[in-house]
């Protein structure tokens, strides 16, 4: 089971990294109207 411990935390880390750059990628696509 240790490659599933090992496995998990980077499975989690790297949804968190996607779903950042995503939003950030977002951010910067639109007009900059803050």
């Amino acid at each position: 089971m240790d490659s599933a411990a090992n496995l998990l935390p980077l499975a989690i880390m790297g949804v968190g990294v996607y779903l950042f750059f995503r939003w950030v990628v977002r951010d910067m696509n639109r007009p900059t109207g803050r």
